[in-house]
């Protein structure tokens, strides 16, 4: 028997679409099985079992796949034509080898050299399939690339069309190729596992769908205005963005190692740095770094929060922490100082969380027609622009991008924030083009084809910032934003009853209209709510307190204007502060039944609250229960009484493990150290995978030195860590199941189903990896991002539970849900003082 052409080397695997999975995590299987089964034997001392059968039906399986590879290349593809012979090949001789092993070792169990050249063919099988499929996988990327190319290099004459003959002869060479390009991208990203990858492609391409009437619009725009200045800037935009779309699928599709799905936020983040500086307090330990987080985060939230009345606030929380974490730096292991300064640290967050939303509602939460955007686009088309009109829609533009960009920093959930960072980038740029397009029209006001273009500008304007409304309002806090709305009406409605006093009819009118727009977010917030919850008990209360606002409204508006006809009148004075005292309690209804305190049978407020309502006080009550949740510790007696893990943690200690797949690992412990296991599987399932992963880190830097039982021991790591995603997940799903809030159960199923996925590629990589004959970067990447992934996903996990088992269904969650605890401690099980 000859290995000659089996092994040629780990190949470059790339696990990234479904296919390749499927195929793949059978094969993997099987070869981890064999390295197994043949250390067992040599531990053992016994022989090899009859493999003949398992190496026919692997001769079969063969055969399927060189079929699929030949049929392939009958496409046409030359550099198909060229590798795929050689990968057919490869898979072939390794199947040989397989069964002419397995037929010496049933003859001889005990047979050193057919052992050696079984794990060779296992090799060469593994080998062989994935070069098959990745031959096969880069034609179909191939495929879109040159289409891509092609529309490229189309474009790249689009702005020397100067004529509508030429523009016609260009749109029909695009058209035809543009609708191919589109149908294979579709097909590609539905074949993704990558979800990241996937949603680039999704963006992208129905960002090109929208940039193609806009190139259109612009380009004949610009043949009937060739001297102004601004046509050309409206031309050369559209070109860049269906020039960019394309780029970046192009892009997408090319990266084959991309299986980061981790945020790739700017490490200083909001959420990032506190969560940094949260952690040291827990552990009582102050990092290297940890005055560099502090100046950061200080100046985060002056710079986040520096408009409005809430900066006042945020700068005291700001000064209370800085002093309150320099205290714990001078004694990190005092309790009292700990707790000290984690209080302070989350009175911080909260004063930024809601000076944010203080933004969130006047800048964001618009509707369309109140939007300067509209205003601004009306006048244009009647021609009576205003540079008050301009000014207001740039303001617009300024408020919405920082705001944004606040939300995003608040927010862990990179692949939320990143969508929301390039929304808010789409929107400053179809905004300039606005204005563009608004100066040629002032200058050319006949001009049709500008006219369609602003208003195809303005719908794709719309849909962004629909889009980014959407995105901002699912990543705050709906009770808060209740709450704040409340305070925003109640500000105006001081505004109404000052002016009413002194018969202002005007300033009446004025504050009334802010009064119903700020009553309207506060119903359409409410009636999200509604939609977003299957608990009847949780959204009857909301119904019946928006219906009584409805109610409200006309007779608060009705009663302050008829007080501003007349003024001395005292019976309609009283009739006016008593309908503004019951706007103020249909409001104070309606934000505690959005924060879940009154049921269908009891939605009324306090005796106090009737006489006298303070919408303002709801807010920072708000923020104290918020710190409260986090800050008061578990009793000793709801301690940590069942740990799952009676060994030491291989994560502390002077002998930890070290680099990525450890650090994956350490942040996935951080996680669940802030959790009591008692009573929650949950928490014990993924603080022994933290554990698993990290002897994985350990084992994954011994598998090259030949070390007896190293290349076992990663493949059983491997797959035990498998079966913990599986019981983590069955848990979840049961959370989302029982979870009444359709937004979080969403986002835990979105992550249930990432886990299967994720856990079945570190099988296979594994398997690579273990049957490898030498050292692959390749593979190491491989592992370390799919070991990162994992963490990541079973942290967010463990996180998406907790925020599910809040709005569960308490009467249909089963016994195993309903019985997790869910006690939050405030320090690790630590020696402290």
């Amino acid at each position: 028997m000859s290995s000659e052409g089996t092994d040629k080397g780990t190949p470059s695997i790339r696990v990234h679409t479904k296919g390749i999975r499927d195929v793949l995590s059978p094969i993997s299987d099987q070869v981890a099985e064999l390295i197994l089964v043949d250390e067992r034997a040599k531990s053992n001392g016994t022989g090899i079992p009859d493999l003949t059968q398992a190496a026919e039906s692997i001769g079969s399986a063969i055969q399927s796949l060189v079929g699929v590879g030949k049929a392939a290349m009958q496409t046409g593809d030359e550099i198909l034509k060229a590798r795929m012979p050689a990968a057919c090949e490869q898979i072939e001789a390794a199947g040989k080898l397989f069964l002419d092993a397995s037929v010496e070792l049933k003859a001889d169990p005990f047979a050193e050299e057919a052992r050696s050249l079984l794990i060779t063919a296992t090799r060469g099988l593994l080998t062989g399939t994935t070069n098959i499929l990745m031959t096969y996988d880069t034609f179909e990327v191939r495929k879109i690339v040159v289409l891509g190319e092609g529309m490229i290099e189309l474009l790249a004459t689009a702005k020397a069309v100067t004529s509508l003959e030429e523009l016609v002869v260009l749109i029909k060479s695009l058209s035809a190729t543009l609708v191919s390009f589109v149908q294979l991208v579709e097909a590609r990203q539905a074949e993704l596992i990558n979800d990241s990858t996937r949603q680039v492609l999704i963006r992208e391409n129905e960002a090109l769908r929208k940039a193609s009437p806009l190139l259109v619009t612009a380009l004949r725009t610009y043949i009937f205005n060739q001297d102004n200045d601004q046509a050309l800037v409206s031309r050369d935009y559209a070109v860049e963005q269906a020039l960019s779309s394309i780029h970046n699928i192009v892009v997408a599709v090319s990266d084959f190692g991309s299986l980061d799905d981790i945020s790739t936020q700017d490490e200083f983040t909001f959420a990032k740095t506190k969560d940094a500086l949260e952690s040291m307090i827990f552990t009582g330990t102050v990092s290297s770094n940890g005055s560099e987080q502090l100046q950061a985060l200080s100046q985060m939230s002056r710079v986040m929060c520096a408009r409005g009345n809430r900066s006042k606030n945020v700068e005291g929380a700001v000064v209370n922490f800085e002093q309150a974490f320099e205290v714990f730096s001078q004694n990190p292991r005092q309790e009292v100082v700990c707790d000290g300064a984690m209080q302070a640290l989350h009175q911080l967050d909260q004063a930024v969380k809601t000076s944010i939303t203080h933004d969130v509602a006047a800048t964001v939460v618009v509707e369309k027609e109140d939007r300067a955007s509209s205003q601004f686009v009306t006048s244009v088309q009647q021609g009576i622009t205003t540079s008050a009109n301009e000014e207001a829609f740039s303001s617009e533009i300024r408020n919405l991008v920082k705001t944004a960009s606040n939300v995003a920093s608040l927010s862990l959930d990179g692949r939320r924030a990143n969508l929301l960072q390039n929304t808010a980038h789409q929107i400053d740029a179809c905004a300039n083009q606005i204005m563009s397009t608004a100066q040629i029209i002032e200058s050319n006001p006949s001009d049709e084809s500008a006219s369609q273009h602003l208003a195809l500008l303005k719908d794709n304007y719309d849909h962004q910032s629909e889009l980014l409304q959407s995105l901002v309002t699912s990543m705050m806090d709906a009770p808060r934003m209740v709450a704040v709305t409340g305070e925003h009406t109640q500000s105006s409605l001081s505004d109404a009853q000052n002016a009413a006093e002194k018969g202002d009819a005007g300033g009446v009118d004025r504050a009334t209209k802010n009064i119903a727009k700020n009553v309207n977010l506060l119903t359409s917030l409410a009636v999200t709510e509604v939609e977003n919850s299957d608990d009847l008990t949780y959204s009857t209360p909301i119904v019946e307190a928006v219906e009584t606002l409805k109610e409200i409204i006309p007779r608060v508006e009705a009663s302050l204007k008829a007080q501003s006809n007349d003024s001395s009148n005292t019976d309609l004075a009283i009739n006016a502060a008593k309908s503004a005292k019951e706007l103020k309690v249909g409001i104070l209804q309606l934000q505690r039944a959005v924060l879940g305190e009154s049921s269908a049978d009891d939605n009324s407020a306090t005796q106090h609250d009737v006489d006298n309502p303070d919408l303002a006080a709801v807010t920072s009550t708000f923020e104290q229960l918020q710190v409260d949740k986090v800050t008061v510790d578990v009793s000793e007696t709801d301690a940590d009484t069942s740990m799952v893990i009676s060994a030491p943690s291989l994560l502390e200690g002077s002998n930890q493990p070290q680099g990525p797949i450890a650090d994956a690992a350490r942040n996935l412990k951080k996680e669940t150290d802030k959790w009591s296991t008692k009573d929650n599987p949950i928490v014990q399932s993924a603080k022994v995978m933290a554990e698993e992963m990290a002897s994985m880190a350990h084992v994954s830097q011994s598998t090259q030195s030949e070390q007896s039982g190293t290349r076992s021991e990663l493949i059983s790591t491997a797959k035990s860590i498998a079966e913990r995603a599986k019981g983590i997940r069955k848990l979840a799903l049961e959370a989302a199941e029982s979870c009444s809030d359709k937004r979080l159960r969403a986002d835990l199923l979105f992550l249930c189903d990432r886990l299967p996925t994720i856990a079945t590629q570190l099988k296979i990589i594994s398997s690579v990896r273990a049957a490898a004959t030498h050292h692959s970067e390749d593979t190491d990447h491989m592992l370390i991002n799919n070991a990162q992934n994992l963490m990541d996903a079973v942290q967010r996990i463990v996180r998406a539970c907790e925020a599910a088992s809040i709005k569960s269904f308490n009467q249909t969650a089963n016994a195993v849900i309903a019985a997790i605890k869910w006690k939050r401690k405030i320090r690790a099980s630590t020696s402290r003082i």
